[in-house]
């Protein structure tokens, strides 16, 4: 699956940043990669990639500032040879989270519970070509 997206926009509140409209990439362990495209008509896409396994999200974002705000709606999966699997959802992605970027890379910090408790985190993307 390619998709290229180019465009710029004028940020005003709640409309996409020209800044943030790309594709960013993060390398997870074991060959896994984690890729966040955020289109123009602010359109979100995550897409998980890595040994047999390969699924998208999409939805929806909106910025604030450097608030990011993004709603999932469908989840697409596929595992191997077997057909996709399309799921509607609702989800919200990156709660309470803000972002910024520095040169080629994306800082997105955000509420996470891996222990049942709120623990801020950050994870850092790196913009692909």
């Amino acid at each position: 699956m390619t998709v290229l997206f180019i465009a710029c926009k004028k940020n005003k509140d709640g409309e996409p940043n020209h800044e943030l409209v790309n594709r960013w990439q993060e390398k997870l362990s074991g060959g896994f990669t984690r890729t966040l495209i955020f289109s123009s008509d602010g359109k979100f896409s995550m897409e998980f990639a890595g040994g047999d396994e390969n699924s998208v999200v999409n939805g929806k974002y909106i910025v604030n500032g450097n608030s990011l705000k993004v709603n999932l709606t469908e989840s697409l999966s596929k595992l191997g040879t077997s057909n996709v699997v399309r799921t509607k959802i609702d989800y919200e992605l990156f709660e309470k989270g803000t972002y910024k970027i520095e040169g080629a890379v994306l800082k997105i910090q955000y509420i996470s519970y891996p222990a049942d408790a709120p623990v801020q985190t950050e994870t850092e993307y790196t913009l692909t070509k």
